[in-house]
């Protein structure tokens, strides 16, 4: 697949102006092509035309996603001028259809079905025998429940907060301005004083965070941790390594971290495992589940001009034994918490009109670590 396989010209150029953000321009999510539990696509629901963004602007606006003779939904790539078979989730998760997947029930269910899906998910899962839940619905240990209630509204994770290869973070993020160095203006392009130069402490290729995107829907987070110092002319430093501020007042431990789609999907998703504690008797790996819920865990760690610490990869301070204090990341176990307040702030901002972007609340990590798991797939 190339990019234009997926967005429009539309997307990239703006209809007939550009947006302030470009997050409010896409118009094309995983849902577009692929649909959901619960809600079959048809081709004409698809917003996507081979005219909108193929290669050579030629005229022909047949629909990029169409049904083929067999009534098998197809894909026109518009790189090799293809027909590619595409998966229809709603189909894939149907007990009653040839293509049924348990897997993809439980994962696409639990996680992105609308609520009629999961209503009907969990009557199913409710008139199972107890003993074989493990087996009809993977993932669930023998004897498991399901909340009683899922089917009052609609699931809200991204489909690629699962389905990612990889994931990267930036950890210690450092900016440098250097009085003592001439450097051209990039507006004026004139030359002055003030050098810029930046570079980063840690950059990790899977350290998975989450956290609600512009949509509201619960999304890998990327971390933008930056520090700042400036130089004077003579060499004093006017500012030593102290974390940037958003708008409204948080640093955090200088971690603005921002939704992303990391653009590395593959068809076989995470393992439950990755982000609910286990249920069978294998030991969790708690810094992931921590990192996950953003509470930090103590592995990337930085000490600022002014001699404060500041743990990296922590989103939210969370108090989980009940005593109204703030826990230590780093030598406390997860439990059930008590309350969770946010250390970090986002850049982007809600195309919904709902809440902004930024780290899971209460409820979020509550389900998230409530909800006990075996792996989908045999080790």
């Amino acid at each position: 697949m190339g990019c234009i396989d997926c967005h429009t010209q539309a997307e990239l150029h703006g209809p007939d102006h550009m947006a302030v953000r470009r997050e409010f321009e896409t118009r094309i999510h995983c849902q577009s092509c692929h649909g959901t539990p619960g809600q079959a696509l048809q081709p004409s629901d698809i917003p996507i035309q081979v005219a909108l963004s193929r290669v050579g602007g030629t005229a022909d606006d047949r629909p990029a996603v169409s049904r083929s003779s067999d009534g098998t939904m197809v894909q026109y790539g518009k790189l090799d001028r293809k027909d590619h078979p595409l998966t229809e989730i709603a189909e894939r998760v149907d007990p009653t259809a040839v293509k049924f997947n348990p897997r993809t029930q439980m994962g696409c269910g639990l996680h992105s079905g609308s609520a009629a899906f999961r209503a009907a998910l969990l009557a199913r899962f409710n008139a199972a025998d107890p003993q074989q839940v493990d087996q009809l619905f993977p993932g669930m240990p023998k004897g498991s429940t399901l909340p009683s209630d899922l089917g009052d509204r609609d699931g809200r994770v991204e489909c690629f907060a699962c389905h990612n290869t990889w994931t990267v973070n930036c950890y210690g993020c450092h900016v440098e301005r250097d009085d003592r160095v001439m450097a051209r203006n990039q507006v004026t392009g004139a030359m002055q004083p003030g050098k810029i130069s930046n570079y980063a402490m840690s950059v990790v290729a899977d350290s998975l965070a989450l956290g609600y995107n512009t949509r509201g829907r619960i999304s890998p987070m990327v971390g933008t941790s930056i520090f700042f110092t400036h130089i004077g002319a003579n060499g004093e430093k006017l500012v030593d390594a102290q974390p940037l501020r958003t708008t409204d007042g948080f640093s955090g431990d200088a971690n603005e971290h921002n939704p992303v789609h990391h653009h590395t999907v593959r068809r076989q998703p995470r393992d439950c495992p990755g982000c609910h504690p286990r249920a069978d008797g294998v030991p969790d790996d708690e810094n992931a589940l921590k990192r996950v819920i953003g509470f930090g865990t103590g592995q990337y760690v930085f000490l600022d001009g002014s001699g404060r610490r500041h743990l990296l990869d922590a989103l939210v301070a969370i108090d989980f034994d009940g005593d109204g204090v703030v826990d230590d990341p780093e030598t406390t176990p997860l439990g059930t918490p008590f309350f969770v307040a946010p250390l970090a702030a986002s850049t982007h901002l809600s195309v919904t009109g709902g809440p902004g972007p930024g780290p899971l609340d209460l409820e979020a990590i509550k389900r998230l670590l409530g909800n006990f798991v075996v792996p989908q797939r045999p080790n």
